[in-house]
């Protein structure tokens, strides 16, 4: 995006060639020292400067590492004046230091910051000629949605500097304005690819492999971009900067790190509470190797290896597996009132083969063997003849699809998973479950604000012994294909237990302020009830049952938070759930 809004000066190695002079101001990351850029690829200069830490990834430039410039100068005057100038007219934005009354650690870490920040400036303020302070003390540097409540802070600022600013003297300069390349052409031609020389053969491999279908062909700099979201797809590389000169290609970048640990918190109504530890080690090339562990720990245990070992850059083909062990609640219901709650505990072996047709698809066959118990945790002598203890196996063909803009909070894109499984077992206990079941979710943008939301649940299990934990369950407001729970606005979490089902979700979506969404969502369904108690009163293509609800989510630093009510509407009894973090299950 930086190199979109910069196109026009991206021939401009010297920053004194702008029609006005400018130095771009970065912290060296080593040193602590302050770096005005006077020259070099200027959209990555500005990322550099932009990397704020902790949030964004340190930029590396010449083999320094940079971040933010208001980690050592948030107010450049000195720079200013190294540039030549003699009057230096500064507009600060810096927040002030202001008195709170209770702090947490997140509060803690941002006065530090501010502290420090103040600190720097003060020297700084005492040199401008001119300062220009807008009231910003009340808006987050990061939030987009006060744009026009700044521009309006920044005019009332200046105007009382306006008699000041007055009085300067007029410049006499007789500079040469340089003419932005507006008239480039839309189409060009690329006949060579040349890379950094720090980048090892597989980069270079890896690289060369995804943009030679650009060559000696005319594209324009969007197909650019559109082949470097392939690479990041990839998971190879972290960022891809690039220059055009005389029909060639120059192509830097970092790598992305080749293991990566993440942590998860999640809580659920009705579900409980898991934490989760998970890292990621990739193995990158022609022939590659991703390996998941996860831990789940909590109200639940679970422990998963997962690995994908494959052959090619694009159109990957591979073999996948995963071994682990798992828990997991099932709860029964008898009208509406939950009665007793189960624990699953289960080991597994799932092995496979898979293809990704593109990055954002996969495809794969496979079979998964499970050893699974059940047991009654709380509830009635009426539902214990649930238990069992039993191995199970099966064969599963499964199709992903996936280019939602964002996991926790989309507004664009569709979500597909469709899966299919063949079954046979083996054991004391035998138990033959087959059948589809589908998932899809989409998000039809309307403006930059709001979105339509659609979603369509399809499943059917058959089989000769069906468990009770095994039959598709119906009610909360997340779906998990894998352990067929399906999402419905209205009802408890696993409240209806079925064996057929068809759902429609129909919705809209509106961000209400920067990280603030707004949900609300209709549903229909008809199923064929299948519950243990066998006061089965619903029919496929006979009953329908509606809900409705609505949720406020939020992307807060731990993960996304999600409250909603919702209410089907023959009860009409509403339903509060509250969702907070990741669910990595």
């Amino acid at each position: 995006m930086v190199k979109d809004l910069l196109k026009n000066y991206a021939n401009i190695k010297n920053f004194d060639d702008f029609p006005i002079p400018l130095r771009i101001i970065a912290t060296n990351l080593n040193t602590g020292e302050t770096k005005a850029f006077s020259k070099g690829d200027i959209s990555k200069i500005l990322v550099a400067s932009m990397a704020i830490p902790t949030i964004f990834e340190p930029v590396e430039i010449d083999g320094n590492t940079y971040v933010d410039g208001l980690v050592s100068r948030n107010l450049p005057v000195e720079e200013a004046y190294d540039m030549g100038a003699d009057l230096v007219v500064a507009s600060d934005i810096g927040a002030p230091i202001v008195k709170k009354d209770n702090y947490n650690i997140l509060s803690v870490l941002n006065q530090i910051s501010t502290i420090q920040s103040s600190n720097i400036t003060k020297v700084s303020r005492e040199k401008a000629s001119i300062l220009i302070s807008p009231d910003v003390k009340d808006i987050s540097a990061i939030d987009s949605s006060k744009k026009n409540d700044l521009i309006n802070l920044g005019k009332v600022a200046a105007e009382q500097q306006i008699a000041k600013i007055k009085e300067l003297p007029k410049s006499s300069s007789n500079r040469k304005i340089v003419k932005n390349i507006e008239d480039k052409k839309e189409k060009f031609v690329i006949n060579k690819i040349e890379y950094n020389k720090k980048f090892d053969n597989t980069t270079i491999e890896i690289l060369d492999n995804t943009f030679k279908n650009l060559l000696n062909k005319p594209i324009s700099e969007k197909d650019i971009e559109n082949t470097i979201t392939e690479v990041y797809n990839l998971k190879y590389m972290d960022k891809v900067y690039y220059t055009i000169n005389d029909n060639v290609l120059y192509l830097d970048g970092e790598k992305a790190h080749s293991n990566r640990i993440g942590v998860g918190a999640n809580y659920q109504t009705g579900y409980g509470t898991t934490f989760n530890i998970g890292t990621d080690l990739f193995f990158n090339g022609k022939f590659g190797n991703n390996i998941n562990l996860n831990f789940k720990f909590g109200d639940y245990l679970g422990l998963d290896l997962g690995t994908l070992t494959y052959h090619s850059i694009k159109n990957r083909f591979g073999i996948l597996t995963n071994i682990g062990y798992n828990e997991s609640p099932f709860f029964l219901y008898d009208n509406r009132k939950k009665i007793a709650k189960f624990m699953n505990r289960e080991a597994y072996l799932n092995v496979g083969i898979f293809t990704q047709p593109s990055n954002n698809s996969m495809i794969s066959y496979g079979i998964i063997s499970k050893f699974s118990n059940l047991k009654q945790d709380t509830g009635g002598n009426l539902s214990r003849n649930l238990e069992y203890s039993e191995n199970q196996t099966k064969t599963y063909l499964r199709f992903k699809y996936d280019n939602l803009d964002s996991i926790s909070n989309p507004m664009k894109g569709i979500k597909a998973d469709l899966i299919y499984n063949f079954a046979g077992s083996f054991g004391k206990s035998k138990s033959n479950l087959y059948g589809p079941a589908y998932s899809i979710k989409g998000y039809v943008p309307i403006n930059p604000k709001s979105s339509f939301i659609y979603g369509l649940n399809l499943a059917s299990l058959r089989g000769d012994r069906i468990r009770a934990d095994q039959r598709i369950r119906l009610g909360g407001i997340y779906t998990n294909i894998n352990d067929n729970e399906f999402e419905f606005y209205g009802f408890n979490y696993q409240e209806k237990q079925v064996k057929d089902l068809i759902s429609l979700t129909l919705g809209f979506k509106h961000k209400i302020v920067y990280s603030l969404y707004f949900n609300t969502k209709f549903n229909i369904a008809t199923f064929t009830e299948n519950n243990p108690l066998e006061n089965n009163n619903s029919r496929l293509w006979k009953n329908y049952s509606k809900g409705v609800g609505v949720s406020i989510s939020y992307d807060s630093p731990i993960g996304p938070i999600e409250f909603s009510i919702s209410s089907d509407l023959k009860h009409r009894k509403p339903i509060g759930s509250i969702s907070i973090g990741y669910k990595l299950d």
